[in-house]
């Protein structure tokens, strides 16, 4: 298993001026001079958009997705520090990291289908996104109808741990997938609490799947008989 980590210094909102963070030329971030640090394999400043990341350090995993690995890109931080505008961007214009690889992914198979056509015709791509939220397992597909539509979480040897009955999408565009995706994050838990939106506390996992099954034409049989 290989895992990079990669360090975002978002953008500073009106009248914050500008970071105080000590940053080394090996980039390792300090809050202060001898005080806490971590060490990046790559940093970004606060200069960098999201496309930036995606080209350096998303898009590569792009082509291991296609190539039979599983991948994954995780956004962690503190509330407000630009996780959902890293993954989600915030309008048509900007786009984040998750409809990026989506149009990345459907790039690459458009690609290969080019130089052989059967291989668009027999690659499948299906979503699932989910939310959780106060320790409950919520399908961000699905409408919500009664406040006990949640999920069960379960374990398995195989598996591990697998969240059940989750609505899979077939999707057959890149324009498709990222429709879904924003309908799917506008179903964010939208609840006021003591400490702001809900949705700025919840986790939300967005899975691609993409399936290759390999195509051998059968022989034509003549009975010249």
């Amino acid at each position: 298993m290989n895992i990079e980590s990669l360090g975002r210094i978002r953008q500073s909102q009106v009248g914050e001026g500008p970071h105080s963070l000590q940053i080394s030329q090996s980039s390792r971030v300090f809050s202060h001079l001898g005080g806490v640090s971590h060490n990046f394999g790559t940093l970004y400043k606060q200069d960098a958009n999201n496309y930036e990341i995606f080209k350096r350090s998303v898009e590569p995993l792009v082509d291991l997705c296609i190539g039979g690995f599983n991948c994954s890109f995780l956004t962690f931080g503190e509330s407000f520090s630009g996780k959902s505008y890293t993954l989600a961007g915030d309008n048509i214009h900007k786009q984040g990291i998750v409809t990026l690889a989506i149009d990345a992914l459907f790039s690459r198979l458009s690609e290969e289908y080019r130089k052989d056509s059967k291989i668009q015709s027999n690659a499948q791509v299906s979503i699932t996104m989910y939310e959780v939220y106060n320790e409950k397992v919520r399908d961000l597909f699905t409408i919500p109808k009664v406040q006990s539509d949640f999920l069960k979480v379960t374990e398995t040897v195989e598996d591990g741990f697998v969240v059940q009955s989750t609505q899979k999408a077939i999707v057959n565009t890149s324009a498709e997938a990222t429709r879904a995706f924003r309908d799917g994050w506008s179903r964010r838990t939208q609840v006021q609490t003591d400490f702001g939106l809900s949705h700025s506390y919840s986790s939300v996992i967005f899975q691609i799947e993409l399936s290759l099954v390999s195509f051998f034409p059968l022989p034509i049989l003549v009975n010249n008989d």
